[in-house]
């Protein structure tokens, strides 16, 4: 199974696209943990649980090469295209992941 972690800039529209992703990967027969949290939490997150790919809101994407300075050998780092996050396009962002993974 793989863990996916959605971070933007408080968490709330990100977990309003989780639950949208998670009904994308039901529909699609994946096992996948997904989860969102506010981007100040990401560092003590990882120190809790291991996660396979970590996606980055648009708003707080200037915060991806500090974390992949950190994590970038130990999972997946990317950012969300503001279009698909804008329109909480699940679709496209689930195709991101499998292209990721």
């Amino acid at each position: 199974m793989k863990t996916v972690m959605l971070a933007c800039s408080v968490g709330i529209s990100t977990n309003v696209l989780v639950r949208k992703l998670q009904k994308e990967i039901i529909a699609q027969d994946i096992e996948w943990e997904v989860f969102a949290v506010p981007i100040s939490e990401v560092k003590e997150e990882l120190k809790q649980r291991p996660v396979d790919v970590l996606l980055i809101g648009p708003q707080s994407q200037h915060y991806k090469e500090e974390l992949n300075n950190l994590y970038g050998e130990e999972l997946v780092i990317s950012t969300i295209s503001a279009k698909d996050y804008g329109r909480m396009n699940a679709e496209n962002v689930l195709k991101q992941l499998l292209n990721l993974l």
